[in-house]
């Protein structure tokens, strides 16, 4: 309850700290405390200096601050990229900018970097953690013809965490986005494809693809299995549109190569974003203006939140409480909302321009 009631405490201080710093050029610094998260900004399209890492800190003593500029605050300096991807093992964090071109990988709870990886990285997304090694999806260089754009050699870059180094690469399909690691298998998803890949870990040898039928996105292990999220694709200019009755989520089974358990949301983004949650039957998802609970056991799509403009959501597994990143627009400071597990507001917290990823520590 000791936990609970501290996070309880946010909600009184939190707004108010970040209504009064969020457009100030020097927000209250960033100190770590026993507990609290952090939510990355994406920026304006275009201006990575308007990228940003928010930290709210919890104390021993039950007091509260938020730093806008969390990670600036700890080193000295900012990203320099727009975040794409924000992922954490509870100890290590991956953060992956775009235009800067880096993998960072830093403290979860400081957010001090420990080491930058820039040579070889080109249009970085996403990362999932095995032991010492974090393997990060990479669309590659771009190309631009017609005013339309590509990607050219996709790959899977091993980081060795420890020495913050690119191992091994290996090439994959096009566009991959997500990426998981189950049973000694790495699951790739090809988003630009209708494929699901798997490699071996052991020497990154293709094992073969799951044709999902639509665009693979992202993945959650809940309950000793792994979901794949089925959308339209993270650009439909890039795409096919695909009937509706064909998006949703799946399960994976990585032995057989096969897929099952297809339950239909129709309304889910290009995206294709999937939280896990603390129920092992249930699943978050974004849609278009609202966050659903997919259960997986029943099939049945509630809807929970409906807000405009989400672009991102988490589950605070110390309080349950239901974490939602807006974005009203893409040149002003956006919003953090927190509802009970039950869907009511709790509060409404400013936030950097295009806020995404949450991560709790």
């Amino acid at each position: 309850m000791k936990k609970f009631y501290k996070f309880q405490l946010i909600f009184a201080f939190i707004a108010v700290i970040f209504s009064s710093c969020v457009e100030d050029k020097e927000s209250t610094p960033y100190v770590p405390g026993s507990e609290g998260f952090q939510l990355n900004s994406y920026g304006q399209f275009g201006k990575p200096n308007t990228t940003s890492i928010m930290g709210a800190s919890i104390f021993g003593d039950d007091s509260v601050t938020v730093s806008q500029q969390a990670y600036k605050d700890q080193n000295g300096e900012i990203i320099g990229g727009h975040v794409e991807g924000f992922t954490s093992n509870g100890e290590l964090t991956v953060i992956t900018t775009s235009l800067s071109e880096q993998i960072i990988i830093a403290d979860t709870k400081t957010l001090k970097k420990i080491h930058v990886i820039n040579s070889e990285v080109e249009t970085p997304r996403y990362a999932a953690f095995d032991g010492n090694y974090a393997y990060v999806t990479q669309w590659g260089e771009k190309k631009v013809v017609d005013f339309v754009y590509s990607y050219i050699d996709p790959k899977v870059h091993v980081v060795n965490l420890s020495t913050g180094s690119i191992e091994n690469s290996f090439s994959v399909g096009s566009n991959p986005e997500g990426i998981a690691v189950v049973d000694g298998k790495i699951l790739v998803a090809a988003s630009n494809t209708t494929e699901v890949e798997v490699y071996n870990t052991s020497d990154f040898e293709k094992v073969g693809s799951i044709d999902v039928g639509v665009h693979p996105q992202h993945f959650v292990y809940q309950n000793n299995e792994i979901w794949v999220s089925l959308g339209n694709g993270y650009n439909p200019d890039w795409s096919p549109s695909f009937d509706t009755a064909k998006l949703g989520i799946a399960k994976i089974d990585v032995n057989g190569l096969s897929y099952s358990n297809f339950i239909n949301y129709p309304g889910i983004t290009n995206e294709g974003n999937i939280q896990p949650t603390t129920n092992a039957d249930e699943i978050l998802a974004i849609g278009s203006g609202e966050i659903v609970v997919i259960n997986t056991a029943s099939k049945n799509v509630d809807t929970l939140i409906e807000e405009a403009a989400i672009t991102g959501v988490a589950q605070n597994p110390s309080t349950n409480d239901i974490y939602v990143a807006l974005t009203p627009d893409y040149e002003n400071p956006g919003k953090c909302k927190i509802y009970n597990e039950s869907g009511d507001e709790k509060a409404e917290i400013p936030a950097g321009v295009n806020p995404v990823h949450f991560i709790f520590y």
